[in-house]
């Protein structure tokens, strides 16, 4: 091979290693929109299809929720408890049994701070002492149907003031409904008169009407602020003629009821029959709390009022651990009966 010729194929191979090569110095870099663009242009096929399948679901989402017209973007709950609420906070729940559910009840008022729970459906006897379903802080009353079923207690925070109704003076005595009676007595406040009560669900409603009637009647004067709280078996939501019969004579004194939602929801059925009937609906905030030891929801209205006076300070007795010694300890506990 002449020399001339290896020439050649030197000056081919060296054309060929310099057109291959990368000047690094000479490739500017990509910009923002530069690397997009050339990132959307090396995309699969695929991932395009999955990327616009993703932007098509939100699209679709989002129109569900304005279609929606109710659906909160951030759901949680609608009202807050209670206890977050100024003024006097009464509650009530229809418990089915309060025998074995006095530790569900005492979590319950810690929770929202009722300075008035009344419960229904206490089925006490006189087997139950005072002491076996005391709330600390509270004053009870109760009133027993001695049997399976049925009765009313009452929780009144320590510092409210009030006086119970006697049985003499309203004639509450009636083997199908229960109720206790009472006055909150506040400073700069009118009294008001509160009636706790508990209605079977097979007890007639004439009667049951003519019975809260003849009540009204005896304890309310021209001023009396009145609230009825319980559960009385009469279905708001779905009203019968003895429903609205029942209505027209609570209307006739004024009485108005305040709880709009469902209280009781069962597998079919959704009733409102845990009422909270007031003369002063403008002065109460309302709502219904869902509770899960009962298959009744618990019902409250906070009164708009002045300060209520805070419980006196307690003294608290502790071990002081400081210097802990066990055997003293073991010692102590043996000493008790």
């Amino acid at each position: 091979m002449s020399s001339q010729r290896c020439d050649e194929r030197l000056s081919k191979l060296m054309v060929a290693k310099t057109a291959n090569t990368v000047n690094i110095n000479a490739v500017k870099p990509l910009g923002d929109k530069q690397a997009s663009k050339k990132a959307r242009s090396q995309t699969t096929g695929s991932v395009k299809l999955l990327n616009a399948t993703k932007l098509l679901n939100m699209a679709l989402a989002a129109n569900i929720i304005l279609l929606s017209n109710d659906v909160s973007l951030n759901p949680g709950p609608t009202q807050p408890s209670p206890s977050l609420m100024k003024g006097l906070r009464l509650l009530h729940l229809n418990i089915c049994s309060l025998r074995n559910k006095m530790d569900e009840l005492r979590l319950f008022c810690d929770e929202h701070k009722p300075h008035i729970m009344t419960v229904n459906e206490t089925w006490l006897d006189d087997s139950f002492t005072d002491g076996e379903i005391a709330l600390s802080g509270y004053n009870a009353m109760r009133k027993d149907r001695d049997e399976n079923g049925g009765g009313v207690a009452v929780y009144i925070v320590e510092q409210l003031n009030y006086s119970r109704l006697g049985e003499s003076t309203i004639q509450t005595r009636n083997d199908n409904f229960e109720s206790i009676w009472f006055e909150v007595c506040q400073p700069k406040t009118k009294k008001i008169l509160c009636g706790a009560i508990y209605k079977t669900p097979d007890a007639d409603p004439a009667s049951f009407t003519s019975w809260v009637e003849e009540i009204l009647n005896n304890v309310m004067s021209n001023d009396s602020e009145i609230v009825l709280i319980g559960d009385f078996n009469l279905n708001y939501l779905s009203p019968t003629s003895a429903t609205k019969h029942f209505q027209q004579t609570t209307e006739s004194f004024h009485l108005k009821q305040i709880i709009t939602k469902p209280t009781r929801i069962a597998e079919e059925t959704r009733t409102l029959i845990d009422l909270f009937l007031t003369s002063r609906p403008e002065l109460y905030t309302c709502g219904v709390i869902p509770v899960g030891f009962s298959n009744h929801c618990a019902i409250f209205g906070v009164r708009k009022l002045h300060n209520i006076k805070r419980p006196p300070p307690k003294i608290i007795q502790s071990r002081d651990y400081k210097n802990y010694d066990p055997a003293v300890f073991s010692d102590d506990l043996n000493k008790i009966p």
